[in-house]
């Protein structure tokens, strides 16, 4: 697409991209209201839809005959990171709005975050901001600015955000310098949020295991390593 101005990224899984209610997410996006050049893209993980055909013919064909709608194959399911890091490699001089695969957005969505984005370029903007110690955690809604993150193996995050993508984010973004600035306001752009197609129980687990312990592990897992994940 050409004198594209920002990417709105997005991942989803088998057990929702067959929900009637998918496609309404993803056409909330990609109709919006606004005057800004933008693309959606959708990004699927090839070891889950290792056939093209495997993804629903509505969702193809958006991808063949949409200008601001792309689906981004990538090879290895890192869960909700993949929404980001897949994107980035390819569009790494744009920012990009990450969201959820769950919701319908406000069609004032891009507008809202590109012009938020324009007078703070430097910043990682996003709708809700938690704190773990000195990290900002955004979340909700968040535009990431080109190289506004350091580099950690996609392996750590497997082995230790796997359920805590957005604790992920925040690290990457201290460790880069990046300022992270709150708008509770784009709360409003979120019009309907359900967790269609995904067991109540997901994340169960993980939440035994507080977000401190898990920058703590992290930290003292990565010094004794051997340089295995450069």
């Amino acid at each position: 697409m050409k004198d594209c101005k920002i990417i709105v990224a997005l991942t989803t899984y088998k057990g929702r991209i067959y929900n009637p209610k998918f496609p309404v997410c993803l056409r909330s996006i990609i109709n919006q209201k606004t005057k800004i050049p933008f693309k959606v893209v959708l990004v699927l993980s090839t070891e889950e839809f290792k056939n093209k055909n495997e993804v629903p013919e509505d969702i193809r064909l958006m991808d063949e005959k949409l200008e601001n709608f792309e689906i981004l194959y990538t090879e290895r399911n890192t869960k909700a990171l993949k929404k980001y890091n897949p994107v980035n490699r390819k569009y790494y001089k744009l920012p990009i709005i990450s969201i959820g695969d769950d919701t319908i957005y406000s069609d004032t969505l891009v507008d809202t975050c590109y012009k938020e984005y324009i007078k703070k370029p430097y910043a990682c903007h996003a709708g809700r901001v938690g704190k773990v110690g000195a990290i900002k955690v955004p979340w909700l809604i968040r535009v990431f600015p080109p190289n506004c993150m350091a580099w950690i193996h996609e392996d750590w995050f497997d082995k230790s955000f796997i359920q805590h993508d957005d604790l992920f984010y925040g690290l990457r973004l201290l460790l880069a310098g990046t300022p992270v600035i709150k708008h509770p306001e784009w709360e409003n752009l979120v019009v309907k949020c359900g967790y269609y197609g995904q067991k109540k129980t997901l994340g169960d687990e993980y939440r035994k295991i507080s977000e401190p312990d898990i920058i703590k592990n992290f930290f003292k897992e990565i010094f004794n390593e051997k340089n295995e994940f450069v």
